[in-house]
């Protein structure tokens, strides 16, 4: 199937505004495949030439929804830096609220997957700024394994977070638990603790 195809846009287009529809009224663990391709006005079997199922749709969402987050404060070319860390960190306590505050319970398949999709693409970016780093400094790159234990790190802290009854402003949560995440990666701060 050709992404770029106009036809294949707006169909894709039509099946993530019916999932969020859908998503908003019944919630993941009642929503149906069949209801989103009758919301969208497509049959199953186009549905399912885009996704696989609709885990796969909820794992797209996700990544772009979090993609967006992190494009709209300028994130997305960081450096890998302590500031570029806590921004991040940052972001993801913010969408993952948001996602607990705005969608129904239960979470267990979405915190899931907004656990892997945003370790993952946390991970991604840290070796993509360590990797730019490293070619302007002349320093070692983060490992894949870091860059790795460094998202799921990040995630699960902003999880946590997210989860308190009396959580307070992000931002002081995230200079108390930073030096987590940073030393993982190697980049200095204080020490965890």
């Amino acid at each position: 199937m050709d992404k770029t195809d106009p036809r294949v846009t707006r169909t894709r287009k039509l099946i993530e505004d019916a999932f969020r529809g859908v998503l908003q009224e019944k919630g993941f663990e009642d929503l149906s495949v069949q209801d989103v391709a009758d919301r969208a006005g497509i049959n199953r079997v186009t549905f399912y030439s885009h996704f696989v199922d609709r885990y796969a749709l909820l794992r797209h969402a996700v990544r772009k929804a979090f993609q967006a987050e992190v494009a709209a404060r300028g994130l997305a070319e960081g450096p890998l830096s302590p500031e570029s860390v806590r921004a991040l960190f940052v972001a993801a306590c913010d969408y993952v609220a948001g996602l607990h505050d705005h969608c129904r319970p239960p979470h267990d398949h979405l915190d899931w997957i907004v656990g892997e999709v945003v370790a993952e693409y946390s991970a991604g970016l840290f070796r993509q700024w360590s990797a730019a780093r490293g070619r302007r400094a002349g320093r070692v790159k983060t490992t894949a394994e870091a860059a790795a234990a460094a998202g799921s790190s990040l995630y699960t802290l902003a999880a946590r977070w997210s989860r308190e009854k009396r959580r307070g402003a992000a931002e002081t949560y995230v200079d108390r638990t930073l030096p987590i995440v940073t030393a993982v990666l190697g980049i200095g701060g204080r020490s965890p603790g």
